[in-house]
């Protein structure tokens, strides 16, 4: 029978009184000290394990780095968007805003030219109020193409005449080998 606050005990599934959550009542005396160092040495390796989960933007392979597909990419606008003159199809110019960075070797460098594309043009009374871009490609330090991929960025060009430094981020499409 419960007391009006005390929990349900857990199951006891690793022998003395290991348990993750709630009150479990365990072992006492000696065996709970261990039961309880044995919990502190779980909840370590966890923490040190924790970083090993964390997204790789690549791996090395004797003189060759890997650039895994996903790696976030920033980017900014390089040229104005005019009003005037914007078509579906065309090829705008960017640059790399910061370097893409692995185990301490730039992969793609700060101030690289990278390229985007207008995928629609949005106008009201003939005017050109916005226009959808998708991310094309860059290059990586030792010179091939890296392509890229973005979900379509929206530039209002009306309230933003110009648009010039516009701040793009977007994804490494393919996984590639890179030469350090």
């Amino acid at each position: 029978m419960l007391l009006k606050n005390q929990r349900q005990p857990l199951p006891n599934f690793f022998g003395g009184g290991f348990a993750f959550y709630g009150y479990h009542p365990g072992p006492s005396g000696t065996n709970r000290k261990i039961s309880q160092n044995m919990e502190r040495f779980f909840c370590i390796c966890l923490l040190l394990l924790f970083p090993l989960a964390q997204v790789n933007s690549g791996t090395i392979r004797g003189h060759w780095v890997e650039l895994s597909a996903g790696t976030p990419v920033m980017l900014v606008l390089n040229q104005a968007l005019d009003a005037e003159g914007l078509m579906e199809g065309q090829t705008l110019n960017c640059k790399i805003r910061q370097d893409v960075v692995f185990n301490q070797q730039v992969l793609i460098a700060h101030g690289t030219a990278a390229y985007a594309r207008i995928v629609a043009v949005e106008t009201k009374k003939r005017k050109i109020r916005s226009v959808l871009v998708e991310l094309i490609s860059t290059q990586a330090t030792d010179g091939q193409t890296i392509n890229l991929h973005s979900p379509f960025i929206n530039i209002q060009v009306h309230d933003n005449p110009g648009a010039l430094n516009m701040l793009l981020q977007g994804f490494v499409l393919d996984n590639t080998r890179i030469k350090v």
